[in-house]
């Protein structure tokens, strides 16, 4: 440890992108945040494994813990490269690495943690360092320091010596892949509202799906019966609810609408219609279309104010509030759910009588009926909904 910080720079940091990897910053949290952990890894492993002096010196580290004349920095990449006198080793020097930087070899998974000095805090306000908090220079660098005084730093370079705000970042900030108009957040309102979505038993993560409100799940799931005969047929058992935060991109609000055209979905792959046009020109944004209107069907779906949804999973941003950035323009959350056997059941009926008269108004009433009761009963009444304002002529300009 002390070998490492003897070999730490006497310079200031250069954060014109990312942190150089010898300023004096950075190396000094290396050397406390990664070295120390690992020389007290093997120390342990020492002690409780007794691994060969051999094994020691193939990771360029002799038994006292000191690297030789090696540097801090070598010896680091030999661990990266797999070399550990154990497994118990191994995976106590895997979670030290993936505690700091989360760069274990190629095939690393994505950082956890941000490290001092170093990495642009902002996208994972997370620091690796215990006692270090994310602080914000600017709307375009924040980073994990012990402490931050508001003003201009003395000890950055010349030429980016503008003020640090010193705020402190509680939430990531979304990095958008977009440019130009759609890669800027909009002045949309958040509308947070609740959709539903019919499926298995087994639960999973939604992108690249369409979804509804109650209504229109009702009408989806009574059609696709009466084709299929059976709900086993389709492989229908519940009725998920999900609670939605969406905001439209500037784009699509410029024309006048909150929703884009709804897409129709087939196992995650968008079939019609426009898919790519509506990304080009407006995002991956929420689409909708009122039953009976386009795209769907023009006829009298029997269920009055049915409402369908496409939901891109390019647009979705699960740990951030929508921005209405290109790419960041709704996020979910399970609501909770019935089983179609509920139903059945609160109406004292077989499963092909519930489903009967699917062009009856008075029998799909009293069919939704039904459902909603039984998702009150459990959680409540659902917030009013956006209306679906989606513009075939504006859309198509």
């Amino acid at each position: 440890l002390k070998q490492c910080l003897g070999t730490c720079p006497a310079r200031s940091l250069d954060y014109s992108q990312t942190l150089h990897q010898d300023s004096l910053p950075m190396c000094l949290a290396m050397c406390r945040s990664i070295v120390l952990p690992i020389v007290t890894a093997l120390v342990v492993a020492h002690a409780e494994l007794g691994p060969s002096k051999d094994d020691f010196a193939e990771l360029g580290i002799d038994r006292e813990g000191s690297s030789g004349e090696t540097s801090c920095a070598v010896s680091l990449r030999q661990l990266r490269s797999g070399i550990t006198p154990s497994p118990d080793l191994g995976i106590m020097l895997a979670d030290t690495l993936a505690a700091t930087d989360g760069a274990v070899g190629p095939q690393a998974s994505p950082p956890v943690c941000s490290v001092s000095y170093k990495d642009n805090c902002m996208y994972n306000p997370v620091c690796c360092t215990s006692g270090h908090t994310c602080y914000a220079k600017d709307s375009e660098l924040s980073l994990c320091m012990e402490k931050c005084v508001s003003g201009i730093h003395a000890d950055d370079p010349p030429k980016y010596q503008t003020p640090w705000s010193c705020s402190v970042v509680t939430r990531a900030v979304h990095k958008t892949s977009y440019e130009g108009p759609l890669g800027q957040p909009s002045t949309g309102e958040l509308l947070t509202f609740y959709m539903y979505y019919a499926q298995g038993g087994e639960t999973q993560v939604l992108a690249n799906v369409n979804a509804a409100n109650l209504p229109g799940i009702m009408w989806y799931v009574q059609n696709t019966i009466a084709s299929e005969k059976t709900t086993v047929a389709v492989g229908f058992s519940v009725i998920r609810r999900l609670r939605v935060q969406m905001r439209a991109t500037q784009e699509l609000l410029d024309q006048g609408m909150t929703f884009s055209s709804r897409v129709i979905y087939e196992s995650g792959e968008c079939m019609k219609p426009h898919c790519q046009y509506s990304w080009d020109s407006y995002g991956y944004t929420v689409g909708c279309n009122n039953l009976g209107e386009y795209p769907s069907p023009r006829a009298d779906p029997h269920y009055p104010d049915g409402i369908l949804y496409s939901l891109p999973g390019s647009g979705r941003c699960p740990s951030f509030i929508p921005t209405g950035e290109g790419d960041c323009t709704w996020n979910y959350e399970d609501a909770g759910q019935i089983e179609l056997t509920e139903l059945y059941e609160a109406a004292d009926a077989s499963e092909g009588a519930f489903w009967a008269k699917p062009d009856s108004d008075v029998a799909n009433k009293r069919k939704l009926k039904i459902a909603r009761d039984l998702f009150e009963s459990k959680y409540g009444k659902d917030s009013p909904a956006p209306p679906c304002d989606f513009n075939l002529k504006k859309f198509y300009r």
